[in-house]
């Protein structure tokens, strides 16, 4: 069965040429799918997670990693654990005063566990890599090309990604590392994530991605109008704003709140004088006509 356990010798990156098969260990993942060609950085704590790091430091440098099921468990079971994975090499470590080593990896392949033949004090397994099916590029080179210009698209709104990936974006002849890639930098659930790494038909998963494609940009695009609409409102805003004080000054200059407030006080003066309707009509008539009139003209003093 695919659980069962053998016993082996403890130096074994044994590799199988016929089937392409490793015997690594493994390190249990929470809510992250590996992919292969992406790097991706990991922090470790579990004693289970650090002992089989260091069975890899010790030897190539290589290690299976595969997603936990539940990412709440602490001490994952064979059972806990995803059979379809990536094989991946250590790139990087870091170790921190307080016990955690943070690790970067590259995904090198998709693999699948065959048979765990360690379980204590971590995780071996029997890993065989995993073919991608094979299709004619010239069937899939527009859809290829449609997604990719998508994808820039993304990185053109403001999507976060590495410029690492960018030139291998680029290289259409490898439909399966574009999507890996894309996949790996989609705003997705890690169980789509996964089911994604496990499917192998690659016009599947061509016309996942670029669903999730089209619906992050229909996001990014619709807070992209947003952000524009409020930095015009703002800008309005200032604008007005610049322009009232502007105006402010220009009064101040000219003398304008002064006659404002004259203007009040002959129209207080021309209401308690207590003229007929008539009269009073034609009295506040002439006073808007006054406000109308540069202060400079000759004529202004006729009204008064």
């Amino acid at each position: 069965t695919l659980l069962s356990f053998v016993k082996i010798p403890t130096l074994v990156n044994e590799r199988n040429s016929k089937m392409d098969r490793k015997i690594l260990p493994l390190i249990p993942v929470r809510d992250v799918v590996i992919f292969p060609h992406s790097l991706v950085h990991i922090s470790l704590k579990r004693e289970q997670s650090v002992a089989a790091l260091e069975e890899a430091l010790g030897m190539d440098k290589e290690v299976f990693l595969t997603m936990q099921k539940n990412k709440d468990i602490d001490n994952p079971k064979p059972t806990d654990l995803y059979l379809i994975g990536t094989v991946a090499k250590i790139e990087q470590t870091q170790r921190l005063p307080d016990g955690i080593i943070n690790i970067v990896v590259k995904g090198l392949a998709k693999a699948k566990i065959k048979t765990f033949v360690q379980e204590s004090p971590f995780f071996r397994v029997d890993t065989e890599e995993i073919e991608e099916n094979k299709v004619s590029l010239e069937d899939s080179l527009p859809q290829i090309k449609s997604l990719v210009e998508q994808f820039r698209k993304l990185i053109s709104l403001g999507k976060p990604v590495s410029l690492e990936i960018l030139p291998n974006l680029s290289d259409l002849s490898q439909p399966n590392q574009i999507i890996d890639i894309m996949i790996s930098n989609l705003e997705i659930k890690s169980s789509e994530k996964q089911a994604l790494l496990e499917e192998n038909d690659l016009k599947k998963r061509l016309k996942a991605v670029a669903s999730y494609v089209s619906g992050e940009f229909s996001i990014l695009n619709t807070a992209r109008k947003i952000q524009d609409q409020t930095a015009e409102e703002i800008g309005k805003n200032a604008k007005e704003a610049f322009l009232r004080e502007q105006l402010k000054t220009i009064e101040k200059e000219l003398g304008v709140k002064e006659e404002k407030e004259e203007f009040v006080e002959i129209e207080q003066k021309i209401k308690a004088a207590k003229m007929s309707t008539e009269v009073e009509t034609k009295a506040l008539k002439e006073l808007e006509r006054l406000k109308r009139i540069p202060a400079f003209s000759p004529e202004v003093s006729y009204i008064r």
